[in-house]
């Protein structure tokens, strides 16, 4: 990992947290704008990678399962997902 690196992962790791709301505001305006320069459509995307995983739920549970749980990983339960480990589909 490049010094750059480093640096904006130790300044993201100090950041205190942010208000959920606007971090996902933030992120949508994020992503409109990318769809939008490059002509997709945001909202056609969600819905077919929706369509898609709703197919692999046992899948991709099963595979979050299996993943090595850090330390640090189940010390930073996220604001958005209450389980206190780094799972995102429970």
């Amino acid at each position: 990992m490049s010094s750059l690196h480093n640096d904006l992962a130790t300044w993201a790791a100090r950041a205190r947290a942010g208000d959920a709301q606007q971090e996902v505001g933030g992120v949508m305006v994020t992503l409109a704008a990318l769809c939008l320069a490059n002509e997709l459509d945001v909202h056609e995307a969600a819905e077919t990678e929706l369509q898609r995983i709703w197919t692999k739920v046992e899948a991709i549970r099963a595979k979050q399962a299996a993943k090595p749980r850090t330390r640090r990983c189940q010390a930073m339960p996220s604001p958005l997902h209450h389980s206190g480990s780094c799972s995102v589909i429970a």
